[in-house]
């Protein structure tokens, strides 16, 4: 029979951020942390013929680093497809809005834009360098990653509603296409697929599967 796994090590010898009841720990120490949102954070490490801009990315990194910002709120998700990428937010404007984040990891079901994915690896080994942690969030209701909604017009064939200026009828209409994410089954099977794609996946530029990986804190 195969083997078990070997157990956990102590926790004052993890480098994984851990809960302990209400708090969180560190090797062995209370987990404090001044965070910030890095949506872009995989786009810009992508490879350059997929839009990354790696130089930037560093930079901001480390701009971050010295301003005590060590935890980091990313994005490990964009849908396509990448040929809609254009509506007016608003009708104040007659100027039209990019609002999808282009080219997406992810331009149809199960299909992934191997350049993009590279980004996610290579901002996880940036964050390591700098002993910095993140949190990859894998799912959206907001339309410029193309998101839950973008996973119900896979499933139903119907076109995702443009989103409209905050307040207005036509964000009411989006929202409510989006959030018939949770009970279209058709929907959620495929996200579930790209979940394990993300858990599941072993880094290629430092051979550190995610699953191992104690930069990524949750």
């Amino acid at each position: 029979p195969p083997r078990p796994p070997p157990p956990p090590p102590p926790a004052e010898f993890s480098l994984f951020v851990r809960k302990e009841g209400t708090r969180l720990t560190r090797l062995g120490e209370p987990y404090r942390f001044v965070g910030a949102n890095l949506w872009q954070g995989m786009h810009l490490g992508a490879e350059k013929e997929a839009g990354g801009d790696r130089e930037r990315l560093v930079r901001e990194l480390d701009r971050m680093k010295e301003s005590g910002v060590e935890n980091l709120r990313v994005m490990a998700a964009s849908e396509g497809p990448d040929t809609e990428p254009w509506f007016t937010l608003s009708t104040l404007s007659h100027q039209p809005t990019p609002w999808r984040v282009l080219p997406s990891m992810q331009p149809r079901p199960g299909l992934y834009n191997d350049g993009v994915v590279a980004g996610l690896d290579f901002l996880l080994v940036e964050l390591a360098r700098r002993d910095m942690t993140a949190v990859l969030v894998l799912g959206n209701m907001w339309p410029w990653s193309g998101g839950f909604a973008q996973y119900v017009s896979w499933a139903t064939g119907l076109p995702v509603p443009p989103p409209g200026a905050r307040g207005t009828f036509e964000t009411a209409r989006y929202l409510k296409f989006a959030k018939a994410f949770f009970n279209t089954k058709d929907a959620m099977t495929p996200w579930l697929r790209h979940v394990r794609f993300v858990v599941t996946r072993t880094n290629a530029i430092s051979g550190v599967a995610y699953r191992d990986d104690p930069t990524i804190m949750a």
